[in-house]
């Protein structure tokens, strides 16, 4: 995992914990949930509507062995 970052936002200053998307489906089984839906918003190649990457993900996870 990386370093810790402290950002604003909407005057408040928030402490973000950067992690792969490979360490949070590590944590996700580790604790006993399995991942049933993964969806990532598209991105755009338009300069003027944001990066051209994805900017958000939407897990679904279910608690397993219940």
């Amino acid at each position: 995992s990386r370093d810790a970052v402290t950002v604003e936002r909407a005057g408040a200053m928030v402490t973000l914990f950067p992690r792969s998307i490979a360490d949070v489906f590590a944590g996700v089984r580790r604790a006993g949930f399995g991942v049933e839906q993964f969806v990532e918003l598209e991105p755009t190649d338009r300069p003027d509507l944001g990066p051209a990457f994805p900017v958000a993900m939407i897990w679904r996870v279910r608690k397993e062995g219940v």
